[in-house]
């Protein structure tokens, strides 16, 4: 029965320690292994941007912002300029500078920062865009109900 309880233990270590690198580390550590190949170093630099990289200053309100006020016309030069540019180092939030001296780590980690950085932007056209079509279309049928 003992071998039982230690097989079973055996096999939750690493479960447990991918769920607590995602979820309960206070502390900015990356689980990194000695011996990473390169395809390793990708997944761990992927996986910690898409745990550590926010998004914060990447464009995504003023979109928000400017497809709602002056209009989806003249915000989606702005939404293609922002997303085709890569986050800067600053708001890379990466949580070990070890890690990123690693150039495919580094590679891997700032390519998925840049993925979510155009996705917010992208979102946040969206969002404005529809906004302002229900708003436009809403008066419009407020406007033409008053008039009859």
């Amino acid at each position: 029965m003992k071998n039982f309880y230690v097989i079973i233990f055996l096999m939750l270590i690493p479960n447990s320690l991918l769920f607590c690198q995602g979820k309960f580390l206070k502390e900015k550590d990356s689980i990194s292994f000695v011996n990473q190949s390169i395809s390793d170093y990708c997944l761990q630099g992927k996986l910690d941007a898409s745990l550590y990289y926010k998004g914060k200053n990447s464009g995504g309100a003023w979109t928000l912002g400017l497809s709602i006020f002056p209009g989806p016309v003249f915000s989606i030069v702005p939404a293609i300029i922002c997303s085709s540019t890569e986050p800067r180092e600053k708001n890379l939030n990466f949580p070990n500078p070890n890690l990123m001296e690693n150039p495919y780590y580094k590679a891997c980690y700032i390519e998925q920062a840049h993925k979510i950085k155009k996705r917010k932007i992208w979102n946040g056209f969206a969002i404005g865009t529809i906004s302002i079509s229900v708003l436009y279309l809403v008066s419009s049928q407020i406007t033409a109900a008053t008039s009859e």
